[in-house]
Formats: structure tokens, sequence, C-alpha cells
């Protein structure tokens, strides 16, 4: 009256396997957001800094004597538009677990053919893979 034994035991692993990779997402997800976040506030610090160097290079400007205050007031001036413009690298570039997880949710649903990220050569690599494969390399990250 009920299903065989084989398949009832494919109907578990496969809802085990489906709550892994719920949990999986859910997990990837809670990483790659504090990872967003790590990486935008360090932006915000970068352009802080560049802003609050150039405010000080041209306060050194207008209110210095001298041959050595111009030196130091454009000195103080280009540093702050260098740490500007390195604040866009944060802003712009998207760490490995970020890039991973886009990857993790662009995996087709109901499919055992999917690529993972390869973490020891930063490579994606296509292969036949297990949700508990995909939680070792989460436990590497």
């Amino acid at each position: 009256a009920g299903l065989p034994a084989a398949a009832r035991q494919d109907t578990v692993a496969e809802d085990q396997d489906q709550m892994l990779i719920g949990l999986l997402d859910s997990s990837l997800g809670s990483l790659s957001e504090t990872n967003r976040r790590g990486r935008m506030v360090g932006g915000y610090v970068l352009l802080g800094l560049g802003i609050g160097t150039g405010l000080g290079g041209a306060a050194t400007l207008a209110f210095g004597e001298g041959d050595d205050a111009r030196i130091v007031g454009y000195s103080l001036i280009g540093g702050g538009v260098v740490l500007s413009g390195l604040s866009l690298i944060p802003f712009r570039v998207k760490s490995e677990t970020e890039r991973f997880y886009e990857e993790f949710r662009s995996m087709p649903a109901n499919t055992q053919r999917r690529s993972i990220a390869n973490t020891s050569t930063g490579t994606a690599a296509s292969r036949n893979w297990q949700p508990r494969d995909v939680m070792s390399v989460l436990l590497a990250v």
C-alpha cells in the first residue's frame, strides 16, 4: 500500500538535501550580507579619510604661510584625492563570499549538475556535487 523501501529512502534523502540546501542558502546569505556591510563600512571610512585629508590640505593652504605650508597643503589635498579614489574599490568589488552566494542562488533548483566555487583556486568548477560538498566549502570560508 505504501512506497517501496528504496523509494522511501530516496524521498527522505531528497527532503534532507532540500533542508540542507535551505540552511546553506540562509547561512550563505547571512555571510554575504555581513561581508557586504563590512565592505561598505570600509569604503565609507576611506571616503571620510579622503575628504578629511583634503579639507585639512585646503585649510593649510588657506591659513598657512610660506612654501612649507603650500607643500604640505598640496600634499594633503593629493592624499585626500588618492584616499577618496581608493574608496571606490570596496564599493565596486564584491567579496568572494558575495560572489559565491550569487552563484549559489543562480544554480538550477532541481538538478544534480551544478557549478560551485572552488575555493582553492578561486575559480568555478563544474562537477556533480552533493549539498554536503557545498557545506565543506561554506565551512572553509
